[in-house]
């Protein structure tokens, strides 16, 4: 169902950004987490039974899988796994593990790195002076790598969801996902 305008036009809608973490959104790191995965992509023949099937929280793969085919998002990279692998090793990373929508949706400017001393808030905030466009978008973090982000501008526009660490992104977080990624971003002009 296509949104319309109040005489019934059509709303046309750019596509939105999900900046996306993966440690306790994606992967709960048990049994495996970030370096497993390198390790695997780099000496094939040694890689752990099931650890592509492992690798992800089921729940959340199949959430983020949900939210993809929704929403088609373009995919920024917030994760810390940026410091371990480059482009190539996610995209194969999100192959791997049924996630292959977010590799075939990366933004041209697909990671939003933390440099040293630098918060996930400002990292994000750094990417979006220099890439928004107005867009909708979604920051999908947890409460711990995304402590900075807690009570952000985002978060009270409705445009950020914290995972609880150990559960992940889930079902139950969809209907709010859907809709940071339905509405436009307007930055405040305090801001």
């Amino acid at each position: 169902m296509q949104a319309v305008n109040p005489v019934g036009e059509p709303l046309t809608i750019p596509r939105g950004l999900l900046l996306l973490d993966i440690d306790d959104v994606l992967c709960q790191s048990q049994p495996f987490g970030g370096y497993h995965a390198l390790g695997a992509l780099w000496r094939p023949s040694e890689e752990p039974k099931d650890i592509w099937e492992k690798l992800f929280h089921p729940p959340a793969v199949a959430a983020l899988q949900h939210l993809m085919r929704e929403c088609a998002p373009q995919v920024v990279l917030t994760t810390s796994w940026l410091c371990i692998m480059d482009r190539q090793h996610l995209v194969e990373v999100f192959q791997r593990t049924g996630l292959s929508a977010v590799a075939e949706s990366l933004h041209a400017q697909w990671a939003a790195p933390q440099d040293l001393g630098v918060s996930r808030h400002g990292a994000i905030s750094k990417w979006l002076e220099g890439n928004h466009r107005g867009e909708p978008l979604l920051i999908l973090d947890d409460t711990l790598s995304g402590e900075s982000l807690i009570d952000s501008v985002w978060d009270a526009g409705g445009h950020q969801l914290l995972c609880e660490v150990d559960i992940g992104f889930h079902a139950g977080l969809l209907p709010a996902a859907i809709k940071a990624l339905r509405t436009p971003y307007v930055k405040p002009a305090w801001w």
